[in-house]
């Protein structure tokens, strides 16, 4: 896998990407913007990539739970972050 990092969501969003991402990894809980919010940002301009999301809080994790998305709760291992990543995926007619 080839990944790469952002410090923020508007880093992300402000960033020059020669192709889509197959996948996002996005905490819940992230400076200037959280997870979800990037995420609504967009898919409200026509970008719908699959999306997993980790957190550390559980209250986060409980308001994500059904909406039939990857969430992953810290710490979690590298298995844990494959599966989601290809379940996301694969949801989401990647693979």
């Amino acid at each position: 896998m080839d990944a790469q990092t952002w410090e923020s969501g508007a880093k992300f969003l402000s960033s020059n990407l020669t192709r889509e991402p197959d996948c996002l990894v996005l905490d819940i809980r992230m400076p200037e913007m959280s997870g979800p919010e990037l995420r609504e940002s967009l898919r409200s301009a026509g970008r719908a990539i699959p999306t997993v999301f980790i957190t550390a809080h559980s209250e986060a994790e409980d308001a994500l739970e059904g909406s039939g998305l990857e969430v992953l709760r810290k710490p979690f291992g590298d298995q844990a972050l494959l599966g989601a990543i290809s379940r996301a995926m694969a949801r989401d007619g990647v693979v």
